[in-house]
């Protein structure tokens, strides 16, 4: 028979470097240790490895774990290390060097039994864990998370997601030469674009009517995909253009949700989600739930995608202040590592009628947001990929 296994993490507030790699290895029992203000943090981390499926009886929490002075830190690992040994005298013990205070790491370190213990360290940018005692180097980390466990570990709970139902992943597949078309030639067709988003009402509920006038090249090439894929009918006089309610939601927007989704889930990508709803896992009721227009994985990597079609700036209370949503969603629901992209269907720099210049590209870098905007929507493909395989946007992740 092996070793029984055993593995030791401090609780921090960014458990996704713990949870990765106890879920690719599996051992038979956790011991959580934590500080005074890291209570919370611990129970909440215990439900999500039950949630893995871990039973309760494989997990240990310790607390009073000492932020200072070191040598309390230190006897207090002393007397861990101690009390593991009596309970599991059979057991290896891993400590992950992850979690953790630079001091409490120093003193962790300071008592491990070199010649039996285990110290590993898990990089989740570079997907990789390095084994420190014995070294054996590195190797890399499996795609081990899920987007329900990647939001239990940030306290989130996921409602739903429209792409969750088929109905919807057909429509949007059978719609695809039209959204394509769209989002391939989002600056020649810029004009059209805006007329959807001025002239109709996603949320009216009825049908309504578009007056189209003098559409020639690629306009027309548009109209006639779109009347194809049924989202518009041609009307007796060519001019005007009857809109079904449902319609009228991708028209003003939902059309490039679905080319993201689309061309995202032709990269070979883990996990591509549109329309995610998501809340608080503390509070379980819904009505103050969160929605992310485009939730991706890889490689226990997330990548947060917000889609805007109209011109951002023109309207405070239309945009909702995409940029701080998005900012804040990635803090919330994506934690430090999750990369946040704005997919903008119009330039995010402009000037409006009143001569006011707009720099909403600026505002997204201010605060840690990537742009993909206009005519670079049909590189998407190309920087899905490169993100899936490098681990960061393309040319700009520091």
């Amino acid at each position: 028979m092996g070793m029984h296994s055993l593995h030791v993490c401090i609780i921090t507030g960014q458990p996704l470097a713990n949870l990765i790699p106890l879920l690719q290895e599996r051992p038979e029992t956790i011991c959580l240790v934590h500080s005074d203000d890291m209570h919370e943090a611990a129970q909440a981390f215990s439900h999500t490895l039950e949630q893995a499926g871990f039973s309760p009886s494989q997990i240990l929490v310790r607390g009073a774990l000492p932020t200072h002075p070191y040598d309390e830190i230190r006897l207090f690992a002393m007397g861990l290390r101690d009390d593991l040994g009596e309970l599991y005298p059979d057991a290896r013990l891993t400590w992950h060097a992850t979690g953790g205070t630079k001091m409490m790491a120093l003193a962790f370190w300071d008592v491990l039994y070199r010649d039996r213990d285990r110290v590993i360290y898990t990089e989740t940018r570079d997907g990789v864990i390095e084994e420190l005692i014995p070294e054996s180097g590195a190797k890399q980390l499996e795609s081990v998370l899920t987007p329900e466990l990647y939001l239990d570990a940030l306290g989130k709970l996921k409602r739903r997601a429209d792409s969750d139902r088929e109905q919807w992943c057909e429509s949007a597949v059978a719609r695809k030469q039209a959204t394509r078309f769209l989002a391939e030639n989002a600056e020649a067709l810029g004009g059209l674009i805006q007329l959807f988003n001025r002239s109709l009402d996603a949320d009216a509920g009825q049908l309504q009517h578009l007056r189209i006038e003098r559409a020639g090249g690629q306009w027309r090439s548009a109209l006639t995909l779109l009347i194809e894929a049924g989202v518009l009918d041609g009307g007796e006089d060519g001019q005007y253009h009857t809109v079904r309610s449902d319609s009228a939601r991708y028209l003003t927007g939902g059309w490039l949700e679905e080319y993201v989704w689309y061309i995202a889930t032709q990269q070979g990508l883990d996990f591509v989600q549109s329309g995610l709803k998501f809340g608080d896992r503390a509070h379980r009721k819904e009505g103050q739930d969160n929605e992310i227009d485009t939730f991706i994985m890889h490689r226990n990597r997330l990548l947060l995608v917000e889609c805007k079609s109209g011109y951002l700036g023109r309207d405070a209370r239309k945009d909702g202040d995409i940029i701080y949503k998005l900012d804040s969603i990635g803090l919330h629901a994506g934690g430090t590592q999750a990369t946040k992209l704005l997919i903008a269907a119009q330039p995010l720099q402009h000037e409006t009628k009143a001569g006011r210049k707009v720099d909403t590209r600026a505002r997204a870098t201010a605060t840690g947001i990537y742009t993909l905007e206009c005519a670079g929507l049909k590189k998407l493909g190309e920087s899905l990929r490169y993100w899936r395989d490098q681990g960061r946007w393309q040319g700009i992740d520091s």
